[in-house]
């Protein structure tokens, strides 16, 4: 779970079985396949298929191998003949086709994985990510990330072997493996495979899932009426987690353009934790949610100088940049805005108009940086930057001329600076 080739590798198995982005509907359909291929042969049709199969390739004469060989070939069509995916191809869109298709993955689901399919239909209804503007909407969850594993495991202990009267030290400690592997979706659960050339390879990027938001909220506070109750206390490590998530859902929301939802989740805040510890009205919660939201940036940089606060600036409109590649635009613009904003706070905040004191350079400098910046990073596949550069200059034309005049700017002051040196 620590290396990203093993995510990747996770990642693309589970893709080859479900898909890119499955709905709940498949896993019913997986739920409701043959459980074995003899099922599967009675079927209709499915007999013939799998017939004109053997006869293509000597492969699928292996009972036991048909799932897996199926599969294979549909992903991997050149290790095997080219009649066999005629065969495919000849038998497309038919019911033969479709319920051969269900079964080999269910198969793979229940035989190499182990998965109860029935039961992970239960944890995508319990666990699932939630649409952020339409709360009745859910999706599965995400079961190419290790997280989901952990989650499938440790609420199967809880069923299977869970005292829901008792207080257990082991049922405590697999409750924390559920819970915080619902905050590992939440904040790193996206994931992204960026297919570059033979040389680079495929490049994995863990990104947030917002959607993740209201069940793992939803799970806190469950988290905490159900050891109250058995603690016979008040658990103030799990409220006082709980009030930090809040908080910083709060600026992950605003940062990512979901002011509303950021609104929502800060009304929370200010119901549920109005209070503090010694029993007095909290201060920080009684101004507007963008007044909040302003002085936690505030704080921040009001302990940072001026070249930490060009890092941070830089950082995001990085961040802004790879969204941007990625044709995430929502979340890069609400980067953009966060750059934009923390700039303003700290000129204003830290005396830009302080006679003699010296400000941040030119937000339009500070972009140029971090558009150079993240264009040499090797850590980017190199089509991936090529692509945003393209899309710039397609899609963003004023930005693309910005850039342009803040490179003729550089260099036309490094040939300055150069001709001074050489007077």
């Amino acid at each position: 779970d620590c290396h990203r080739y093993y995510k990747m590798e996770l990642a693309l198995s589970m893709r080859a079985i479900l898909g890119q982005e499955p709905d709940n509907a498949l896993f019913e359909q997986l739920a409701a396949a043959p459980k074995t291929l003899d099922e599967a042969l009675t079927q209709p049709q499915v007999g013939e298929l799998l017939a004109a199969l053997r006869q293509a390739d000597p492969a699928f004469e292996n009972r036991d191998k048909v799932a897996d060989n199926y599969l294979t070939l549909r992903r991997n069509p050149a290790r095997f003949s080219k009649e066999a995916f005629a065969v495919i191809d000849n038998w497309r869109d038919s019911k033969a086709l479709q319920t051969l298709d269900y079964f080999a993955r269910a198969f793979k689901l229940r035989n190499e994985w182990k998965f109860d399919i029935d039961f992970m239909i239960d944890l995508n209804k319990q666990f699932g990510p939630v649409n952020i503007e339409d709360p009745n909407q859910t999706y599965p969850l995400n079961w190419e990330h290790p997280a989901a594993h952990a989650i499938y495991w440790g609420a199967l202990g809880l069923k299977v072997a869970g005292r829901p009267d008792q207080y257990r030290i082991d049922e405590k400690n697999t409750d924390r493996i559920v819970f915080h592997s619902l905050q590992m979706l939440y904040r790193q659960g996206r994931i992204v495979l960026y297919e570059e050339d033979k040389d680079w390879g495929t490049a994995v990027y863990l990104l947030p899932d917002l959607r993740m938001f209201d069940v793992c909220n939803r799970v806190w506070q469950e988290i905490i009426q159900k050891y109250e109750e058995f603690e016979g206390g008040n658990p103030k490590a799990v409220r006082g987690g709980h009030k930090n998530f809040l908080e910083n859902a709060v600026l992950m929301f605003y940062q990512a353009g979901h002011t509303r939802k950021a609104v929502q989740i800060y009304r929370q805040l200010q119901t549920q934790h109005r209070m503090d510890e010694q029993g007095f009205v909290r201060t920080e919660y009684q101004v507007p949610m963008i007044t909040f939201v302003r002085n936690r940036l505030k704080q921040e940089l009001e302990s940072i100088g001026i070249q930490d606060a060009m890092e941070f600036i830089i950082s995001v409109l990085r961040e802004s940049y790879f969204r941007y590649a990625l044709y995430e635009d929502d979340e890069a613009a609400g980067r953009e805005n966060l750059a934009r904003e923390v700039y303003e706070l700290y000129q204003k905040e830290m005396g830009q108009f302080e006679q003699g004191r010296v400000g941040l350079p030119s937000l339009e400098r500070l972009r140029y940086g971090a558009f150079v910046s993240f264009m040499e990073d090797p850590m980017y596949p190199q089509r991936l930057r090529q692509n945003l550069l393209a899309r710039i200059q397609i899609e963003r034309p004023d930005l693309f001329e910005q850039l342009r005049r803040q490179e003729e700017r550089f260099f036309e002051e490094m040939r300055r600076m150069q001709q001074e040196q050489q007077n």
